[in-house]
């Protein structure tokens, strides 16, 4: 059972398109998983960033995004959650986890100025693209 909760979106297609974009994405990612609660805040406003996940449990995750940025640079929001729902398959499997300084991977310390170079972040944009690639063949 996947749970989706989205705060601070009011357009109802949107929320509708995120929800089947979660049980889609955790579908492939995490297969043999039976509970799941995804929370979805549109609250990076000001933030330079397109999203964010934050462990709140081993089956419960915080995704923050920020739909305004996406809108205004043209960027596609379900790649972007997508992105963060890879965390979420790395934070359960315990092959990301944070530190005070920035971010562990199998063992491995990269700080947040490594972005481009970090594993974890390489592996959630490729595994993203593939993603949509993948749900807009379904919906075809």
């Amino acid at each position: 059972m996947v749970e989706v909760a989205i705060s601070g979106i009011r357009d109802a297609a949107l929320k509708a398109e995120l929800e089947r974009a979660v049980n889609f994405g955790l579908k492939r990612l995490l297969p043999r998983v039976r509970v799941m609660y995804i929370i979805i805040a549109n609250d990076l406003r000001g933030n330079k960033r397109f999203g964010e996940v934050s462990p709140i449990s081993k089956n419960e995750y915080l995704i923050s995004l920020n739909c305004r940025l996406h809108k205004a640079r043209g960027e596609n929001l379900i790649e972007t959650l997508f992105h963060e729902l890879v965390h979420v398959k790395q934070f359960y499997r315990k092959e990301l986890t944070e530190s005070d300084t920035g971010w562990i991977w199998k063992g491995e310390h990269y700080s947040d100025e490594m972005y481009d170079i970090n594993p974890s972040e390489i592996e959630a944009n490729e595994i993203s693209k593939e993603l949509c690639y993948d749900i807009n063949i379904i919906n075809e």
